[in-house]
């Protein structure tokens, strides 16, 4: 109704009311689950959102019926994050940081999954060259994916996930000894090695 508030924030989830913004319930969330930085959306009555329960990213939906948080995807996007958004007041669509576009009909509960295609130039975060190996290894922004390019043929390759969760890899080394990159990333801080010569495994 439109004197009631919900509120998330990384601690806590409330009704309040509006507009004296008064405390009308605390709703918390699921045991172990938080709030991340992902866009949730509203469908009908109801707020669909995306809680993280370590290192993993739960689909969630919040009835003003109950008020009582449903897990709809325990599977929801992996590592990954991502966005909500609705369709026909009837879907809820998301797309993850790695192009992954997926629909939650929220009549019949189908949902459907697809790999998006990309588009037009994008700009190298960070790059290295393995001058042994006749390689370059390098990501573009804020995906979370790696690249490498053949020196020889000049071929170019999408070698996939190269961190865990979302953001993108910030700096990118050439261990010479040992042939291998290494890929630091932000959010998570993370370390991540590549083996040009190795299938990518994540």
């Amino acid at each position: 109704d439109d004197r009631t508030l919900l509120i998330l924030s990384t601690t806590k989830a409330q009704l309040l009311s509006y507009p004296d913004f008064k405390l009308v319930r605390n709703l918390g969330y699921p045991q172990g689950c938080t709030i991340n930085d992902s866009r949730g959306t509203r469908v009908g009555n109801a707020w669909f959102a995306i809680l993280s329960k370590s290192d993993r990213r739960m689909r969630y939906r919040l009835t003003a019926t109950y008020w009582k948080w449903e897990l709809i995807d325990a599977q929801f996007q992996g590592e990954e994050t991502g966005y909500l958004g609705t369709f026909e007041d009837r879907y809820v669509c998301a797309v993850s940081v790695s192009g992954i576009a997926s629909t939650l009909d929220t009549h019949t509960q189908k949902t459907t999954s697809l790999q998006l295609d990309n588009f037009g130039p994008m700009a190298a975060q960070s790059f290295c060259v393995g001058a042994e190996m006749n390689v370059i290894v390098g990501s573009p922004f804020i995906n979370a994916r790696c690249w490498q390019i053949d020196m020889n043929t000049g071929k170019g390759e999408d070698r996939g996930r190269g961190m865990p969760g979302g953001g993108q890899i910030n700096q990118t080394l050439w261990d010479a000894g040992r042939h291998r990159a290494l890929m630091c990333s932000y959010t998570s801080a993370a370390v991540s090695e590549l083996d040009p010569l190795a299938p990518g495994e994540w």
